[in-house]
């Protein structure tokens, strides 16, 4: 059986670290990491939490713009289609289920400036209620995001842990010298993330889920391997 793969990824200091045979390096997801001083200076930071939409619209691609009704938090309509529902007169809610990864991928944008997301996974088949407080999650992160000037790490999705733990993504609570926007580390392939959405395209770009079967695969081979002998333990031992 071939060894778990790792991934080649570029730090802050532009140097590229190199893991096995793989000569992939990592994109940021983030949309924030770029031009930060240009960003301190744009006044949609200070006017982006008052701003309210003057009509209430969405769009599922460039032919489609039909009037949009809005709801609440505990009451938007839960589909896993992908459908927008304008939440709060200024969230964009949409509700993937993606049946490739058996899960549920929540994402949140404003309204008026569709660049900022925040996103949650969680487990198949969860309630409604658990996907209702993903959404609501989202929203808290989203606007904490932009009264920090859009500048820091995005904040981790704690609702998202238990599906990202199952699959060996752990959450960085100390910063990286390297990867300093990174919040996700995957332990299985040495990867940093810097957001769910990088969660998300890590998994569609790698090879994770294959390296995570080859990994089961041989947690099942041990368990079947008969047990050592007394004598065999004490050969070992001697």
């Amino acid at each position: 059986m071939s060894a778990p793969r790792h991934y080649r990824q570029r730090n802050n200091k532009g140097e590229d670290r190199v893991n096995g045979r793989e000569t992939l390096v990592q994109q940021s997801m983030s949309w924030f990491s770029q031009n930060r001083e240009d960003r301190l200076m744009n006044p949609y930071v200070q006017v982006m939490r008052s701003a309210e939409p003057q009509a209430q619209y969405y769009r599922q691609n460039r032919e489609d713009e039909r009037p949009m009704k809005p709801y609440h938090l505990d009451d938007f309509p839960i589909r896993m289609d992908g459908t927008e529902f304008l939440v709060a007169t200024r969230f964009l809610v949409t509700v993937h289920h993606v049946n490739r990864f058996n899960m549920i991928f929540v994402r949140v944008k404003w309204r008026t400036q569709q660049e900022l997301a925040m996103c949650a996974v969680l487990r198949s088949r969860s309630p409604d209620s658990d996907i209702r407080l993903a959404a609501q999650e989202c929203c808290s992160n989203l606007e904490q995001f932009v009264n920090a000037g859009a500048t820091n790490r995005h904040p981790v999705s704690r609702l998202s842990a238990k599906f990202l733990n199952d699959h060996h993504i752990l959450i960085m609570d100390k910063r990286s010298d390297s990867f300093p926007d990174a919040i996700y580390w995957c332990s299985l392939c040495d990867y940093h993330m810097n957001n769910v959405q990088h969660v998300r395209r890590h998994f569609e770009m790698h090879q994770h889920f294959q390296e995570e079967q080859r990994l089961n695969e041989r947690k099942e081979l041990l368990k079947r391997l008969p047990g050592m002998s007394p004598n065999q333990l004490i050969a070992i031992n001697s």
